[in-house]
């Protein structure tokens, strides 16, 4: 066999990889995912968005992995909204003072799981928020 022939045969052999694609959401804008939002699920990521630019100036926002994720010198914090609920999460929650033990998950990051508006503690939220944010800058 020649070696054209058998180069020809070993590529029909090869199994092609399935290409997943990039989502089309992938680096855009959080008002879009915001928008479609409804209810006390809407009042509460826009309650959580207001807190992040409030407190890390310079913070930006994208859609990473189907969510709005919020980077300042790194990864920082993202909110993922289910039916009847948010998750408010930090990449990074090593170190972040919990008195009251709010932050749930296990491993580096912590996480909020909010089905209200009522249940923000935004004097709280915005502590964590500026230690992540301090954490990320001196890394």
């Amino acid at each position: 066999m020649r070696a054209e022939d058998l180069l020809a045969t070993s590529k029909k052999k090869t199994v092609a990889k399935k290409d997943y694609g990039t989502r089309a959401d992938k680096g855009g804008a959080i008002d879009p995912y915001l928008a479609k939002l409804k209810g006390p699920v809407r009042e509460i990521a826009n309650a959580l968005v207001a807190l992040v630019e409030k407190n890390v100036k310079g913070a930006s926002a994208e859609i990473k992995w189907g969510m709005p994720v919020f980077s300042h010198h790194g990864l920082l914090c993202y909110l993922r909204a289910y039916p009847k609920y948010v998750r408010f999460g930090f990449y990074q929650s090593e170190g972040l003072d919990d008195p009251k033990g709010l932050l749930s998950g296990s491993g580096q990051g912590g996480h909020l799981r909010l089905e209200s508006a009522a249940q923000i503690d935004a004097k709280q939220i915005a502590t964590w928020l500026r230690a992540a944010a301090a954490h990320n800058a001196a890394s």
